[in-house]
């Protein structure tokens, strides 16, 4: 039996989580794009993408690839990766096209892990079965005491290294006359918080969402030095390769990551050849699914850099820390994490500080019961 692909389907999510665990009455919803394709042999693949308008990039899907893809054999997967791209990229362009793609990628290697009755890590490479993580939980939202016991939660899990939000509000509120400035200060006051509540032995990364100027990201990347923070990850407004370049020059103690937003693997060409980055973070939810991320994780190797996790996604992007020798380590991301959580059967799971891969094929996991029905938008 063929696996031409006979149906192509995408659904908008909006998926909330709380964080009462915390000591926060905040509910955060995660908006995520959630594909499934199917193949004449009845094998039904499916794909994520998220950081981006999931009802957008739902109809982009349905209304756009969908036409592009019917008919095609799912196996020859480069194939249909370039006339998806095409279909949904003007030449050269990221954004909401990269995000459908990606989520299409994604559900082909499903697929092609279901037939070969492996998992896509193991397709990859196999390069590593246990991966270390960090854990992202110093979110904006929290006060300084809900900071300091989310911290503290998380060491008493395991782990040694967490990420925190900084910049926030920054560039994306400029209409609201915003003081950066004191933006920044108080980030620095939170950051000290953080380091008194869990120690000198833990590491502290920190993340703008690139909302920063490039003046304003050199101050706080400067001062967050001071305090042993580990690196910065996308410091200024739309990942700007010449203001992250500047920024290493100015703040050389600070490294900077980023890619996590980034589409179009030539953006990662372009940070790598400008010497504007330290550590690379290709997202397989973003970056052209698995096939693009490889091809980023690729150009971080021939400049012998290391290919980090950032952005959420988790149990998606350990396929691809898990699968390539140059995977280094992956985010646990206390929002999108339990998003995930709700949504999918047979996740591997996080124990002290390390996610174990398994055997099963393809993702490895399944849509559970009534998700559509309950967080499912138009």
């Amino acid at each position: 039996m063929t696996h031409d692909i006979t149906r192509v389907e995408a659904f908008a999510l909006s998926v909330p989580v709380g964080f009462e665990w915390a000591g926060s009455k905040h509910v955060r919803r995660n908006a995520m794009t959630y594909v499934e394709i199917e193949t004449a042999s009845g094998l039904v693949g499916h794909g994520l993408t998220a950081l981006s308008p999931a009802p957008v990039v739902a109809t982009a899907i349905n209304r756009v690839a969908r036409n592009a893809l019917l008919g095609l054999d799912a196996t020859g997967h480069e194939h249909v990766w370039n006339v998806a791209l095409w279909a949904l990229t003007a030449p050269g362009q990221t954004g909401i096209g990269c995000n459908a793609l990606s989520a299409i990628d994604i559900a082909l290697w499903d697929i092609k892990g279901k037939i070969a009755e492996k998992p896509i890590w193991a397709l990859l490479g196999g390069a590593r079965r246990r991966l270390p993580a960090y854990a992202t939980c110093g979110f904006s939202f929290f006060d300084r005491d809900q900071l300091a016991e989310a911290g503290q939660r998380m060491c008493a899990q395991g782990y040694d290294a967490l990420k925190m939000q900084v910049g926030r509000p920054g560039l994306d509120a400029r209409e609201d006359a915003v003081d950066v400035h004191a933006v920044i200060d108080e980030d620095v006051r939170r950051i000290r918080c953080l380091r008194d509540a869990v120690g000198d032995g833990v590491e502290i990364a920190m993340d703008a969402g690139a909302r920063l100027d490039g003046d304003h990201a050199a101050d706080l990347a400067a001062r967050a030095a001071d305090l042993g923070v580990t690196f910065f990850e996308e410091p200024v407004v739309a990942n700007d390769v010449p203001a992250m370049a500047a920024l290493r020059r100015r703040v050389p103690a600070m490294k900077v990551a980023c890619g996590q937003s980034e589409g179009q693997v030539w953006r990662f060409r372009d940070m790598i050849a400008a010497n504007a980055i330290d550590i690379v973070q290709p997202n397989v939810i973003v970056a052209g699914g698995f096939t693009g991320a490889a091809r980023a994780a690729a150009l971080a190797v021939d400049a012998n850099l290391p290919v980090f996790h950032g952005g959420g996604a988790s149990y998606h992007n350990a396929h691809l820390q898990a699968g390539l020798a140059a995977g280094t380590g992956l985010e646990h991301q206390m929002s999108s994490s339990p998003a995930a959580e709700k949504v999918f059967d047979g996740l591997p799971v996080f124990a002290d500080g390390h996610l174990e891969m398994t055997d099963a094929p393809g993702l490895g996991f399944t849509l559970r019961d009534g998700v559509l029905r309950e967080f499912a938008v138009d």
